[in-house]
């Protein structure tokens, strides 16, 4: 009977609610963008709908789960209540009784996570930090590329999907209030029931904790960084509102001439917890930059007419972009973010995400410096910078709107427990690109067009639209993705075996239009659908001991790239691969360990045109700025270890070697079967800790000291082709030393900790500009104090 009227209202339903016409429905109509109204959202509301119809009858159950392996067959089995808040003790410094926990609860939630799954560090260890800076620095993006978040091209690797609080940012280059991050992958794999070959990636924002805590953070050092931070999360009603404001201040200087980069930011959220239930939180988030980063150390060419052999160390603290260049960014977003239980097996969680981005770029067109010019007989370019010099003004606004609903019901077929997630996201974003510069070189003087970097004229005119009347770039885009995920987390014999599988449907539409005079392609419109899944499984060999993990997946980046220059669609990024590995814990749990071993395969890359914006290759504008799809294959492994060898001595460490090779280059056949640029091989950080215990000395008890070392291997930059000449860098090994001391003050049950912390980079002073080309990389002392209440 139940089955009967459960499948009578999804059929009423779907003919009443979900078919109903637009004009005769006006509730949909108001609340509804155009695009979502033809299939998108009723999919949505009807699946819902259809997953609380059939989980409501058959889950009726009781709170405790017996032992499985002692049931008969008609043993009637009750199932624990989902649990929306994160459940830690309140003397934790991260425990939240807001209920706004749930991404970071469900990585401890029995039987589908264990006590080694759940040992997963939250936060990056010392050398996470400084192997993620020499990667960024080996991509080879510019600094002004990097602070303006334009440019992923260069970026190499795999096409992550980022995550924000556990909801898509499909089309969103920058996350802003991150507090800390989670990596999904390996065993986390088949706790989260998602996946992406190289792992996805969720930024969990800064929010209101469930008791007052105020923090102070300073830091200065000596290679001109300066850091000044608030953060204050305080109750208003007592177990039921709470709020967080927090603030910060960074500054930069140098090292190159002129350059400077200011960051402000102001964040605020509120946590109103309606019931025990469901908690809201509503959330904005502002950020703003402004200064003038560099464009990096200018290149060279022996020859005018010659390849470029790359960066030209007597001008490394040259800024080529001078006094008068900017960049001004303002970030907006606003969040409205529910989690609930609908029935005591059935939870939800829903967020509405606005996001504003004003960015404003001043910069000159540069070329690279000539040592000879073999073209003109007055050697017009010799001991100069190629092509003519022309001021750009660059400007990037975006807005985007995301609503995503994620349903989860618990729910036991069999002897099994398990969890179904049905997950269904929208995004609406609107950007336009407007890359303009004067229209006339000769209405500039004559050594601003031809550019002397031993005698600059900086000189640039104030922008006007009459003045900077040609358009390089000016296109607007429209874009719409809408993905529906439906996934499977089954724990077998108690979470002995835990088992997920899933599949993702992506469909995604963007409408261009160029506004350029006699534009290639004035109006295209792009609708491409994409089915993604994944598999994973972790068996526990020995309880608490010994997990073997192993996954399965195929994703893509469904955001639509388009060619700066000509228009064209760039076909979307995707990846497929598998991985496999174990995680244990031996001789007392004194060592933990993680071996994981994978292969990926990439497609889809786009690579950036060498020879775009370039003033003399590109003089006329008419090279693309991407070039065709590359493919990559990816085969490697990493090692984690972290060893307690005496009470409060600590050793972690992690040895990753990857194998990437190019296997199709259409643009750049010579690649093919090699090594893929800027990738090394091998990457290995190891810091060693020691923090002495309370029946220390009394001018020792409190004090911590570390070592980290850090080795990235060689790697080849450029490989010789029609542009360029090849280049490639030496491996990198740096030692960095860190001290850190802190008093407790005030009541025991809540006291206030001062900690003073010193460091080291670089602590050898190893040279980083003549052997890899980078500045500002020296030895460098950090002073920090932080207050926490």
């Amino acid at each position: 009977m139940k089955q009967c009227l459960t499948l009578h209202f999804a059929k009423y339903f779907t003919k009443h609610i979900a078919l109903t016409d637009d004009e005769n429905n006006p509730a949909l109509e108001l609340s509804m963008p155009r695009q979502m109204r033809a299939g998108p959202a009723r999919l949505m509301v009807l699946s819902i709908v259809l997953m609380l119809c059939a989980a409501g009858p058959s889950l009726r159950a009781q709170a405790l789960q017996p032992d499985l392996n002692k049931l008969s067959d008609d043993t009637i089995i009750t199932l624990d209540e989902l649990v929306v808040s994160s459940e830690r003790d309140p003397a934790d410094e991260n425990y939240d009784s807001t209920g706004m926990g749930g991404p970071d609860a469900e990585l401890e939630e029995a039987p589908f996570a264990d006590e080694l799954t759940a040992s997963e560090s939250r936060h990056p260890e010392e050398f996470d930090v400084e192997i993620t800076n020499e990667l960024e620095l080996a991509s080879g993006a510019s600094p002004v590329d990097l602070v303006t978040a334009v440019n992923r091209v260069n970026l190499r690797g795999f096409p992550t999907p980022r995550l924000r609080n556990g909801f898509s940012q499909t089309g969103i280059p920058e996350i802003i209030n991150v507090n800390h991050t989670q990596l999904i992958q390996g065993p986390i794999i088949s706790v989260t029931g998602r996946a992406a070959p190289g792992g996805i990636q969720n930024y969990i924002t800064g929010r209101p904790l469930g008791r007052s805590r105020v923090m102070l953070y300073a830091m200065g050092n000596s290679v001109n960084v300066r850091d000044v931070r608030f953060d204050e999360s305080t109750p208003i009603i007592q177990k039921k509102l709470w709020q967080r404001v927090a603030a910060g201040w960074r500054q930069t200087k140098g090292p190159m001439s002129f350059a400077h980069i200011r960051t402000r930011y102001l964040n605020a959220q509120l946590t109103y917890k309606h019931s025990r239930s469901t908690s809201i939180m509503f959330s904005v988030d502002y950020l703003e930059l402004d200064g003038n980063p560099s464009s990096g150390i200018p290149e060279y060419r022996e020859k005018l007419l010659g390849k470029i052999v790359g960066p030209y160390l007597p001008l490394a603290t040259f800024n080529a972009f001078g006094p008068n260049a900017s960049v001004d960014k303002q970030l907006l977003s606003t969040t409205l973010q529910v989690e609930t239980r609908l029935t005591r097996r059935v939870s939800m969680r829903a967020n509405l995400f606005a996001y504003d981005r004003r960015t404003t770029d001043d910069r000159y067109t540069t070329g690279q410096y000539i040592i000879e010019d073999d073209r003109y007989s007055n050697q017009r370019y010799t001991g100069k910078f190629g092509g003519t010099r022309y001021p750009r003004r660059i400007e990037q606004p975006m807005r985007a709107l995301i609503g995503s609903v994620e349903a989860t019901a618990r729910l036991l077929a069999g002897r099994t427990d398990s969890k179904v997630t049905l997950r269904v996201e929208h995004t609406h974003s609107s950007y336009k690109r407007i890359d303009r510069r004067v229209r006339s070189a000769n209405s500039l003087p004559a050594d601003v067009r031809i550019f002397d970097p031993y005698a600059p004229n900086y000189y640039r005119p104030e922008f006007s639209e009459e003045a900077y009347d040609y358009f390089v770039t000016n296109r607007r885009e429209a874009a719409d993705y809408t993905s529906i995920a439906l996934s499977d987390r089954t724990a077998f014999w108690r979470g002995k075996l835990v088992a997920t599988a899933g599949g993702r449907i992506d469909v995604m539409s963007i409408d261009i239009h160029d506004r350029r005079p006699n534009a290639a392609q004035e109006n295209v419109h792009s609708n491409v659908t994409k089915f993604t899944w994944h598999g994973g499984a972790n068996y526990v060999v020995r309880p608490g001991r010994l997990l073997f993990f192993a996954g399965i997946s195929k994703a893509v980046e469904p955001s639509t790239r388009v060619d700066a220059r000509t228009g064209d669609l760039q076909g979307n990024e995707s990846t497929f691969g598998y991985e496999a590995g174990l995680k244990g814990m031996f001789f007392d749990k004194r060592l933990g360990a993680t071996l994981l071993l994978f292969q990926y395969y990439n497609q889809n890359i786009s690579r950036g045109n060498p020879l775009y914006n370039d003033p003399v290759d590109d003089a006329d504008h008419t090279q693309p700025q991407l070039l065709s799809a590359v493919e990559e294959r990816f085969t490697g492994g990493s090692l984690d270890l972290k060893a307690t060898l005496a009470r409060g001595f600590t050793i972690t460490s992690r040895i990753a070697y990857i194998d990437p090779i190019t296997t199709k280059s259409p643009d750049f056949p010579g690649e093919v079967d090699r090594v893929v640029t800027r990738m090394p091989k091998t990457t290995i950080g190891v810091t060693a800790r020691y923090t002495f215990q309370k029946s220390a000395p009394k001018l020792l008890a409190g004090l911590s000291t570390s070592v980290t070392l850090t080795h990235v291997s060689d790697f080849v930059a450029h490989y010789g082709n029609y542009a360029r000449e090849y280049l490639d860098y030496p491996s990198n090994t740096l030692v960095s030393l860190s001290i850190s001391r802190t008093w407790l003050f005030g009541d025991k049950k809540r006291p206030m900790r001062h900690t003073l912390s010193a460091s080291v980079r670089n602590l050898f002073d190893r040279d980083q500009l003549n052997t890899l080309h980078r500045i500002g990389q020296q030895r460098a002392l950090t002073l920090s104090y932080r207050f926490l209440w």
